[in-house]
Protein backbone atom coordinates (compact mmCIF):
# COMPACT_ATOMS: atom_id res chain seq x y z
CA UNK A 1 0.00 0.00 0.00
CA UNK A 2 1.16 3.52 -0.73
CA UNK A 3 2.45 5.43 2.28
CA UNK A 4 -0.39 6.67 4.47
CA UNK A 5 -0.61 10.28 5.70
CA UNK A 6 1.20 10.59 9.02
CA UNK A 7 -1.84 12.06 10.72
CA UNK A 8 -5.45 11.53 9.74
CA UNK A 9 -7.36 14.61 10.69
CA UNK A 10 -10.33 13.41 8.66
CA UNK A 11 -11.01 10.60 6.22
CA UNK A 12 -13.84 8.90 4.36
CA UNK A 13 -14.18 6.06 1.86
CA UNK A 14 -16.44 6.18 -1.20
CA UNK A 15 -17.18 3.18 -3.41
CA UNK A 16 -18.66 3.79 -6.86
CA UNK A 17 -19.51 1.63 -9.84
CA UNK A 18 -17.08 1.93 -12.74
CA UNK A 19 -19.48 4.01 -14.84
CA UNK A 20 -19.36 7.61 -16.07
CA UNK A 21 -22.65 8.69 -14.39
CA UNK A 22 -21.09 7.78 -11.02
CA UNK A 23 -18.66 10.70 -11.40
CA UNK A 24 -21.51 13.03 -10.48
CA UNK A 25 -22.10 11.17 -7.22
CA UNK A 26 -18.38 11.19 -6.47
CA UNK A 27 -18.24 14.96 -7.09
CA UNK A 28 -21.09 15.42 -4.61
CA UNK A 29 -19.11 13.43 -2.03
CA UNK A 30 -16.01 15.57 -2.66
CA UNK A 31 -18.07 18.75 -2.31
CA UNK A 32 -19.67 17.49 0.90
CA UNK A 33 -16.30 16.52 2.38
CA UNK A 34 -14.92 19.92 1.45
CA UNK A 35 -17.81 21.74 3.13
CA UNK A 36 -17.63 19.60 6.27
CA UNK A 37 -13.92 20.21 6.70
CA UNK A 38 -13.79 23.78 5.38
CA UNK A 39 -11.42 23.01 2.53
CA UNK A 40 -10.88 25.86 0.08
CA UNK A 41 -13.21 25.83 -2.93
CA UNK A 42 -10.19 26.04 -5.23
CA UNK A 43 -8.72 22.81 -3.82
CA UNK A 44 -12.10 21.05 -3.93
CA UNK A 45 -12.63 22.09 -7.56
CA UNK A 46 -9.15 20.90 -8.57
CA UNK A 47 -9.71 17.58 -6.80
CA UNK A 48 -13.02 17.14 -8.61
CA UNK A 49 -11.38 17.69 -12.00
CA UNK A 50 -8.54 15.27 -11.18
CA UNK A 51 -10.91 12.55 -9.94
CA UNK A 52 -13.15 13.07 -12.96
CA UNK A 53 -10.18 12.42 -15.24
CA UNK A 54 -8.96 9.40 -13.26
CA UNK A 55 -12.36 7.68 -13.07
CA UNK A 56 -13.11 8.43 -16.72
CA UNK A 57 -9.80 6.84 -17.69
CA UNK A 58 -10.58 3.70 -15.66
CA UNK A 59 -14.02 3.35 -17.23
CA UNK A 60 -12.94 4.09 -20.80
CA UNK A 61 -9.56 2.35 -20.89
CA UNK A 62 -9.35 -0.06 -17.94
CA UNK A 63 -11.04 -2.95 -19.74
CA UNK A 64 -13.92 -5.24 -18.86
CA UNK A 65 -12.36 -6.26 -15.54
CA UNK A 66 -12.26 -2.63 -14.43
CA UNK A 67 -15.91 -2.09 -15.33
CA UNK A 68 -16.96 -5.26 -13.50
CA UNK A 69 -15.59 -4.06 -10.15
CA UNK A 70 -16.20 -0.97 -8.02
CA UNK A 71 -13.74 1.89 -7.82
CA UNK A 72 -12.86 2.68 -4.22
CA UNK A 73 -11.76 6.20 -3.28
CA UNK A 74 -10.23 6.89 0.12
CA UNK A 75 -10.38 10.64 0.64
CA UNK A 76 -9.02 12.68 3.50
CA UNK A 77 -7.47 15.80 4.94
CA UNK A 78 -4.07 15.73 6.65
CA UNK A 79 -3.10 19.19 7.82
CA UNK A 80 -3.05 21.28 4.63
CA UNK A 81 -2.96 18.23 2.35
CA UNK A 82 -6.26 17.21 0.75
CA UNK A 83 -5.72 13.73 -0.66
CA UNK A 84 -7.45 10.87 -2.42
CA UNK A 85 -6.38 7.29 -3.06
CA UNK A 86 -8.13 5.68 -6.03
CA UNK A 87 -8.15 1.88 -6.26
CA UNK A 88 -9.45 0.05 -9.34
CA UNK A 89 -9.25 -3.43 -10.87
CA UNK A 90 -8.34 -2.36 -14.40
CA UNK A 91 -5.38 -3.24 -16.57
CA UNK A 92 -2.04 -2.07 -15.16
CA UNK A 93 -1.41 1.57 -16.00
CA UNK A 94 1.06 3.95 -14.37
CA UNK A 95 0.01 7.53 -15.16
CA UNK A 96 3.13 8.85 -13.43
CA UNK A 97 5.53 7.00 -15.73
CA UNK A 98 3.43 7.42 -18.87
CA UNK A 99 5.17 9.65 -21.40
CA UNK A 100 2.87 12.16 -23.08
CA UNK A 101 4.05 12.91 -26.63
CA UNK A 102 4.69 16.57 -27.34
CA UNK A 103 2.30 17.92 -29.98
CA UNK A 104 3.88 18.57 -33.37
CA UNK A 105 4.38 22.22 -34.14
CA UNK A 106 2.64 21.83 -37.49
CA UNK A 107 -0.32 19.82 -36.18
CA UNK A 108 -3.54 20.86 -34.53
CA UNK A 109 -4.38 19.49 -31.09
CA UNK A 110 -6.20 16.14 -31.13
CA UNK A 111 -7.89 14.30 -28.25
CA UNK A 112 -5.66 12.17 -26.05
CA UNK A 113 -3.74 12.45 -22.78
CA UNK A 114 -5.47 15.69 -21.80
CA UNK A 115 -6.81 14.15 -18.58
CA UNK A 116 -3.30 13.12 -17.52
CA UNK A 117 -2.03 16.62 -18.18
CA UNK A 118 -4.72 18.05 -15.92
CA UNK A 119 -4.07 15.58 -13.09
CA UNK A 120 -0.33 16.28 -13.13
CA UNK A 121 -0.81 20.05 -13.35
CA UNK A 122 -3.56 20.44 -10.74
CA UNK A 123 -2.21 18.09 -8.06
CA UNK A 124 0.85 18.75 -5.90
CA UNK A 125 1.51 15.03 -5.51
CA UNK A 126 0.78 12.04 -7.77
CA UNK A 127 1.99 8.52 -6.90
CA UNK A 128 1.17 5.11 -8.34
CA UNK A 129 1.55 1.48 -7.23
CA UNK A 130 0.32 -1.86 -8.53
CA UNK A 131 -0.90 -3.98 -5.63
CA UNK A 132 -1.99 -7.46 -6.66
CA UNK A 133 -4.78 -6.96 -9.21
CA UNK A 134 -5.31 -3.32 -8.29
CA UNK A 135 -4.09 0.00 -9.61
CA UNK A 136 -3.60 2.35 -6.67
CA UNK A 137 -3.22 6.03 -7.49
CA UNK A 138 -2.60 8.58 -4.75
CA UNK A 139 -3.12 12.29 -5.43
CA UNK A 140 -2.89 15.27 -3.10
CA UNK A 141 -3.59 18.98 -3.28
CA UNK A 142 -2.17 21.53 -0.86
CA UNK A 143 -4.95 23.73 0.46
CA UNK A 144 -4.58 26.96 2.41
CA UNK A 145 -7.21 29.08 4.05
CA UNK A 146 -10.83 28.25 4.67
CA UNK A 147 -13.38 27.45 2.03
CA UNK A 148 -15.58 30.27 0.67
CA UNK A 149 -19.06 29.67 -0.68
CA UNK A 150 -19.26 26.32 -2.52
CA UNK A 151 -19.31 26.25 -6.31
CA UNK A 152 -22.93 26.28 -7.56
CA UNK A 153 -24.38 23.37 -9.56
CA UNK A 154 -23.60 23.39 -13.26
CA UNK A 155 -26.04 25.31 -15.45
CA UNK A 156 -26.25 26.21 -19.14
CA UNK A 157 -28.23 29.31 -20.08
CA UNK A 158 -28.70 30.23 -23.75
CA UNK A 159 -30.01 33.54 -25.06
CA UNK A 160 -30.30 34.77 -28.63
CA UNK A 161 -28.33 37.86 -29.57
CA UNK A 162 -29.89 38.12 -33.05
CA UNK A 163 -31.28 35.86 -35.80
CA UNK A 164 -27.93 34.20 -36.45
CA UNK A 165 -26.06 34.35 -33.14
CA UNK A 166 -26.54 33.28 -29.53
CA UNK A 167 -24.79 33.54 -26.16
CA UNK A 168 -24.36 30.44 -24.01
CA UNK A 169 -23.42 31.17 -20.38
CA UNK A 170 -21.89 28.36 -18.30
CA UNK A 171 -22.04 28.43 -14.52
CA UNK A 172 -20.32 26.09 -12.06
CA UNK A 173 -18.14 23.06 -12.82
CA UNK A 174 -18.10 21.53 -16.31
CA UNK A 175 -17.13 18.05 -15.05
CA UNK A 176 -18.64 14.56 -14.93
CA UNK A 177 -21.69 14.09 -17.14
CA UNK A 178 -22.43 17.82 -17.32
CA UNK A 179 -20.64 17.97 -20.68
CA UNK A 180 -23.64 16.18 -22.24
CA UNK A 181 -25.90 19.07 -21.21
CA UNK A 182 -23.56 21.53 -22.91
CA UNK A 183 -23.14 19.30 -25.99
CA UNK A 184 -26.90 18.92 -26.39
CA UNK A 185 -27.58 22.65 -25.96
CA UNK A 186 -24.88 23.68 -28.43
CA UNK A 187 -25.97 20.98 -30.87
CA UNK A 188 -29.60 22.15 -30.71
CA UNK A 189 -28.57 25.74 -31.41
CA UNK A 190 -26.52 24.73 -34.43
CA UNK A 191 -29.26 22.45 -35.75
CA UNK A 192 -31.69 25.38 -35.55
CA UNK A 193 -29.44 27.49 -37.76
CA UNK A 194 -27.45 29.37 -35.11
CA UNK A 195 -23.91 29.31 -36.50
CA UNK A 196 -22.31 32.17 -34.52
CA UNK A 197 -22.03 31.38 -30.83
CA UNK A 198 -20.45 33.09 -27.82
CA UNK A 199 -19.69 30.88 -24.82
CA UNK A 200 -19.46 33.03 -21.70
CA UNK A 201 -17.08 31.48 -19.13
CA UNK A 202 -17.28 34.27 -16.54
CA UNK A 203 -18.90 31.98 -13.95
CA UNK A 204 -17.24 28.71 -14.97
CA UNK A 205 -15.09 27.41 -12.12
CA UNK A 206 -13.36 24.47 -13.85
CA UNK A 207 -13.55 22.42 -17.06
CA UNK A 208 -12.58 18.75 -17.39
CA UNK A 209 -11.23 17.18 -20.58
CA UNK A 210 -14.69 16.00 -21.68
CA UNK A 211 -15.91 19.60 -21.56
CA UNK A 212 -12.91 20.80 -23.55
CA UNK A 213 -13.61 18.28 -26.29
CA UNK A 214 -17.24 19.44 -26.52
CA UNK A 215 -16.02 22.99 -27.12
CA UNK A 216 -13.36 21.72 -29.54
CA UNK A 217 -15.86 19.64 -31.54
CA UNK A 218 -18.31 22.55 -31.60
CA UNK A 219 -15.67 24.91 -32.95
CA UNK A 220 -14.77 22.44 -35.70
CA UNK A 221 -18.42 21.94 -36.66
CA UNK A 222 -19.00 25.69 -36.84
CA UNK A 223 -15.87 26.06 -38.97
CA UNK A 224 -17.38 23.61 -41.46
CA UNK A 225 -20.60 25.65 -41.49
CA UNK A 226 -18.65 28.91 -41.94
CA UNK A 227 -19.79 29.98 -38.50
CA UNK A 228 -17.78 31.15 -35.50
CA UNK A 229 -17.29 30.23 -31.86
CA UNK A 230 -15.94 32.89 -29.51
CA UNK A 231 -15.16 32.25 -25.84
CA UNK A 232 -15.25 35.16 -23.43
CA UNK A 233 -14.41 36.13 -19.86
CA UNK A 234 -12.54 32.97 -18.74
CA UNK A 235 -11.45 33.03 -15.11
CA UNK A 236 -7.63 32.85 -14.74
CA UNK A 237 -7.70 29.22 -13.59
CA UNK A 238 -9.85 28.21 -16.57
CA UNK A 239 -7.59 30.06 -18.99
CA UNK A 240 -4.65 28.21 -17.41
CA UNK A 241 -6.39 24.90 -18.18
CA UNK A 242 -6.67 25.92 -21.83
CA UNK A 243 -2.95 26.67 -21.75
CA UNK A 244 -2.12 23.30 -20.12
CA UNK A 245 -4.25 21.56 -22.74
CA UNK A 246 -2.42 23.31 -25.56
CA UNK A 247 -5.75 24.66 -26.80
CA UNK A 248 -5.33 28.42 -26.43
CA UNK A 249 -4.52 28.73 -30.11
CA UNK A 250 -7.52 26.63 -31.13
CA UNK A 251 -10.09 29.17 -29.93
CA UNK A 252 -10.91 32.85 -30.29
CA UNK A 253 -11.09 34.60 -26.92
CA UNK A 254 -12.66 37.93 -26.00
CA UNK A 255 -12.32 39.83 -22.71
CA UNK A 256 -16.08 40.19 -22.24
CA UNK A 257 -19.44 39.43 -23.82
CA UNK A 258 -19.70 42.76 -25.66
CA UNK A 259 -16.31 42.26 -27.32
CA UNK A 260 -17.24 38.69 -28.25
CA UNK A 261 -20.48 39.79 -29.94
CA UNK A 262 -18.61 42.53 -31.77
CA UNK A 263 -16.14 39.93 -33.05
CA UNK A 264 -19.01 37.84 -34.42
CA UNK A 265 -20.33 40.84 -36.35
CA UNK A 266 -16.90 41.59 -37.83
CA UNK A 267 -15.96 38.48 -39.90
CA UNK A 268 -12.28 37.70 -39.66
CA UNK A 269 -11.75 40.02 -36.72
CA UNK A 270 -9.99 38.71 -33.64
CA UNK A 271 -10.82 40.47 -30.36
CA UNK A 272 -8.07 41.15 -27.81
CA UNK A 273 -7.74 38.28 -25.35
Amino acid sequence: MLDQPATRAAETVVSIAAAIPEITRLAECVDSFGRDHRISASAVNDMNVALDEIVSNVVNHGGETARAHPIVIRMGLDGDRFYAEVRDQGMPFDPVAHVIPAPRADARRVPGNLGLLFVRALMNEVRYAREGQSNVLFIAKITSGLGPEPTPPFEVEASRADARSAVVALRGMLVGTTHTKLRDRLGALIDSGTHDIVVDLAETARISSSGFWVLFATRRRLDELRGRLVLCSPQPVVRTLFEIAGLLGEFTFAPDRAAALKALREPGGTPPS
